[in-house]
């Protein structure tokens, strides 16, 4: 699939699905524990009142909650969907110190001469990308000297997708492990996905940035794609818990997700 056929499946698939993640970050006790883990991740790190850039803003779930809390914070997005929406919001909520800019991450020159000492991308919109390095290069444009950066990137190694394998659905629970890339079905748009490695991305971000601190993401409970394990409300808590004290002793890329975090050099 060419750039522009991928940039156009994004648009289109992700435009749909806004709606849905709404609804699973009002309701579903899993992306509410792994938007709350995101959010500890990088308040460690975030100085009060930053200038925040963020990736692949979706929705605008994560900017509209550092935006509540006085940072400065310009959300990009390559979909149409993520216009509309983000900027309902701002509408909606008088959020003066947020702005949308309709860029992709590989195009963050176009910001200048704005600078930032802060960016994020949550939760896999960099999976949309073979071209690591040339993000962060657009990314190291717009930052100022000892930015931080936090990346959320869904890893090749996710225990609960092996599970499929019993029941002799060996491609699907094994689908992270293509090297080319897979194609996964957004509402009906075929959207190439790469999985990456966490020595992989951290080697790819290595000639802007230096590698700071990661941790593991939904190691111990499902995705909100297993809907017939996250019914069980009781179960999911449980495992949310027992996530919350083993995922420090599992290597880190072990999980549906793994943060990681870099200062600009």
């Amino acid at each position: 699939m060419n750039k522009e056929m991928q940039y156009q499946s994004i648009s289109k698939g992700f435009s749909k699905i806004y709606e849905h993640y709404e609804v699973l970050s009002q309701n579903s006790l899993i992306d509410k524990a792994m938007r709350q883990q995101v959010y500890n991740h990088i308040n460690r790190f975030i100085k009060p009142n930053s200038r925040i850039l963020e990736l692949n803003s979706g929705s605008g779930i994560d900017a509209v909650y550092f935006a509540s809390r006085n940072h400065k914070i310009t959300a990009t997005d390559i979909s149409e969907g993520s216009k509309t929406y983000i900027n309902k919001k701002i509408k909606d909520l008088g959020l003066n110190n947020l702005n949308f800019k309709h860029y992709s991450f590989l195009e963050l020159e176009k910001l200048k001469p704005q600078k930032y000492n802060y960016a994020f991308s949550n939760f896999g919109g960099l999976n949309c990308t073979n071209e690591i390095e040339v993000m962060a290069k657009s990314l190291n444009a717009v930052l100022e000297d000892n930015a931080v950066v936090t990346m959320v990137v869904m890893g090749k190694y996710y225990p609960w997708d092996w599970i499929y394998a019993l029941k002799g659905k060996f491609k699907r629970a094994f689908i992270r492990f293509n090297k080319n890339g897979t194609t996964a079905n957004i509402e009906g748009e075929a959207v190439t996905t790469y999985y990456h490695t966490p020595k992989q991305f951290k080697n790819k971000m290595s000639s802007y940035f230096n590698y700071i601190s990661s941790e593991n993401l939904g190691v111990c409970y499902p995705s909100v794609n297993h809907t017939s394990i996250t019914k069980f409300k009781k179960f999911i808590k449980f495992l949310i818990v027992v996530d919350s004290k083993l995922r420090q002793l599992i290597p880190v890329g072990i999980g549906d997700y793994y943060i990681m975090s870099f200062r600009k050099k």
